[in-house]
């Protein structure tokens, strides 16, 4: 079963709890997860407005505000960039929308875009906290060749789990 699905997430059809991914009519379950990674949407862009220089001014000055206040509240320097790069993508490209990647062990594939800074840092965290959280107490240990994940850190922005 080799399926693709994709679509954009927000904070009334995206949520996490415990042991489940819950998005729009999906429930994922997070022991099915093999691969998280987090990157730009392959599948949703954002239409270029034409602006003034004021309204460009406007909208870097909201965009820089944004960006700041997310980043004063991510715990490390890992999570920061994260923020930094998707805040990149989102306001100074302002074609590229953030999105979340999952792979399943059965071989089906998630693509979760985000329109919007606060709800995608939070959702990316969420999933983090909750992958983590579930390989701790199935007492495992992550190893791939890319990234190793020993406890609860992440390093990068990838996760892959091999049973």
């Amino acid at each position: 079963m080799k399926e693709q699905i994709y679509g954009i997430a927000t904070i009334f059809n995206f949520n996490v709890h415990e042991k489940f991914i819950l998005w729009k009519e999906y429930e994922i379950a997070i022991d099915s997860i093999s691969v998280f990674s987090t990157g730009v949407s392959t599948n949703y862009f954002k239409k270029q407005k034409e602006r003034g220089k004021f309204s460009k001014f406007l909208s870097a000055s909201g965009a820089m505000l944004t960006t700041a206040l997310q980043m004063i509240d991510e715990d490390t320097a890992s999570e920061r960039l994260d923020t930094l790069k998707a805040s990149l993508d989102l306001y100074v490209n302002e074609v590229n929308l953030p999105s979340m990647n999952f792979c399943l062990f059965n071989g089906m594939t998630f693509e979760i875009t985000f329109t919007d800074l606060f709800t995608y840092r939070d959702s990316v965290k969420a999933v983090k906290n909750a992958l983590i959280n579930n390989t701790n107490t199935n007492n495992l240990q992550v190893n791939s060749n890319e990234i190793v994940i020993t406890e609860s850190k992440f390093n990068g922005n990838m996760l892959v789990i091999e049973k």
